[in-house]
Parts: C-alpha cells; sequence; structure tokens
C-alpha cells in the first residue's frame, strides 16, 4: 500500500498506519484534529434522512496539493463530535468536512487551520461555515 500513496491525504493516511515515508518538500507532524458538526443542516433538517447524525469525513487540502479524498482518513459514524488521527502539514491547509452518503455526499462545513508550525499543543482553526468548532492536537 505504502509504494502507491501520491498525495498528502493518502501520505496522512499511510503514516496513520505505520508506513514509512520519505515526502521530498513535504514536512509532517502526527497529530489529531478534533471536529465538532451543526447539530443540523442549513436548512435546518437531520444531516441524514433516518433523522441520525452525520457519517463525518474530512479532507485536508493545501496550496500544493488540493486533491481531496474524503474516504481516505475514515468515517466517524453517526456523530456530531469526531476525532481523526491525521499527519497536520506543517503549512497552512483548509479541512473540508463532509457528511457521506451512499448515493451523494453533503458538505458540512470548512474551516482554515494554520498548520501544524513549531511549538504548539493545541490550536483552533477558524471555522468558515457549517462547524462549530476545529480543534487541532499535537
Amino acid at each position: 500500500m505504502c509504494s502507491r500513496l501520491m498525495s498528502p491525504v493518502r501520505a496522512a493516511l499511510a503514516l496513520v498506519a505505520g508506513c514509512a515515508l520519505s515526502m521530498p518538500g513535504m514536512a509532517f507532524a502526527a497529530d489529531r484534529i478534533d471536529v465538532k458538526v451543526a447539530f443540523a443542516d442549513p436548512a435546518g433538517q437531520a444531516w441524514d434522512g433516518d433523522g441520525s447524525a452525520p457519517d463525518v469525513q474530512i479532507c485536508i487540502v493545501t496550496a500544493a496539493n488540493k486533491a481531496c479524498n474524503a474516504a481516505a482518513l475514515g468515517t466517524c459514524q453517526d456523530k456530531f463530535d469526531c476525532t481523526f488521527n491525521v499527519v497536520i502539514p506543517n503549512e497552512p491547509f483548509a479541512l473540508w468536512v463532509y457528511d457521506a452518503d451512499p448515493l451523494q455526499s453533503d458538505i458540512i462545513g470548512s474551516a482554515f487551520c494554520k498548520g501544524a508550525g513549531k511549538n504548539w499543543k493545541v490550536r483552533a482553526c477558524e471555522v468558515v461555515k457549517g462547524l462549530r468548532f476545529v480543534t487541532m492536537y499535537q
């Protein structure tokens, strides 16, 4: 699996899975992101047709890597508060959050995060829309 990895999202998955990677020009810190999703969609309805909480997936998108494969980092099933063990890029990035559905996934919201950088333990991301809170932990 490790030899076929191309994107930072897949690289993040590989690092979490224990693969050793060397990616020139890409520095990563192994961390986690907590996402708190709004309790209803923008129309005030439940995220899922059966009234359950959303099936949350995330994408980390950087200026260098704009590809998004939300399923690559896993799904937080039927929850409003989710934790994703990811590899946070050192550069600023956008975090896109989705409700994974069989027919079509819905965009829950997004946030702008400053990246891992140096000497930090907890950092909040700036929520753009649809989320209650996004926090990164080192």
